[in-house]
């Protein structure tokens, strides 16, 4: 499956998606975009301990919270500033001697991604080529970069008013992050599309998403 931008030069037949300008055209089967997948995803990522502020940045690897594994892996926590409240985190594993990368790339990324495995159930998304003078070579991201979280627009609904018929449930477009570990290419790639349509905001406007939070896996070159 393969996914050609405008001015992109992404254009090579494999399982690749380039995230440079608009979607220009689809080539191959026909694939719809949707923006609302996983909505598991979005329940679990509703978990958040910390205060969140104005200063905190979009996403950040938190200090002092690394956590020893098995076999040299090491655990990091992630969170996400959404403007709530509360940061939402996530807590994830890395093989040993990488380093986590969390890093927010003004859009179009000018990025290609493609899907890797090792065997069946062991299956990534990393960076397969960077456009150059892009965004994320000006945000320093590196081909072989592995990808393990993204922000996404999902499309969630309000909660019930049992109180009147006349009152409809209402859905809007929320931010929140996408786990990649182990999941469709095609579901990672909906997720940074999603990026593409605005999130409501509680006064009832609207706002663009200028930005994709990613939390990348740079992996040692001896692995």
């Amino acid at each position: 499956m393969k996914f050609v931008s405008v001015a992109s030069p992404c254009a090579r037949p494999r399982p690749a998606q380039c995230f440079s300008t608009g979607l220009k055209r689809q080539l191959g089967n026909p694939y719809r975009f949707r923006a609302g997948p996983g909505a598991a995803v979005l329940r679990r990522a509703s978990k958040a301990i910390l205060m969140s502020n104005d200063s905190e940045p979009k996403v950040q690897v938190l200090e002092g919270n690394r956590e020893e594994l098995d076999e040299g892996k090491f655990q990091e926590t992630v969170a996400f500033n959404f403007g709530g409240p509360k940061l939402a985190i996530q807590d994830l594993s890395f093989a040993p001697g990488s380093t986590p990368v969390a890093v927010t790339i003004a859009r179009p990324l000018g990025i290609v991604f493609q899907q890797k495995a090792a065997g069946i159930r062991d299956i990534w998304i990393e960076v397969d080529e960077i456009v150059e003078g892009g965004n994320a070579e000006n945000a320093d991201v590196k081909v072989g970069d592995v990808l393990r979280c993204c922000t996404a627009v999902f499309t969630v609904q309000t909660p019930t008013d049992m109180s009147t018929w006349l009152n409809p449930n209402k859905k809007y477009n929320a931010e929140a992050f996408y786990v990649a570990d182990n999941k469709k290419f095609e579901d990672c790639m909906n997720a940074l599309i999603s990026n593409g349509q605005p999130i409501d905001l509680p006064d009832g406007s609207k706002k663009e998403v200028d930005s994709i939070s990613l939390v990348l896996e740079r992996r040692s070159s001896d692995l």
